[in-house]
C-alpha cells in the first residue's frame, strides 16, 4: 500500500505499513476481550 506526498513533480512516494498497526488491533482487542470475560467469573465466586 503506497501513498502519494507532496504535490506537482517533486512528490515523494511513501510506503505505508499497516501489518503492525493491524497485529497491534487484533492484539489489543483480545485482550479487552478476555480481561472483560474475566469479570463476570470474578463476580461469581464473591
Amino acid at each position: 500500500m503506497g501513498a502519494s506526498v507532496g504535490t506537482g513533480g517533486n512528490g515523494v512516494n511513501v510506503e505505508l505499513n499497516v501489518v503492525p498497526f493491524i497485529d497491534l488491533m487484533s492484539c489489543l482487542t483480545a485482550f479487552l476481550l478476555v480481561t472483560g470475560g474475566m469479570e463476570p467469573i470474578r463476580a461469581d465466586r464473591n
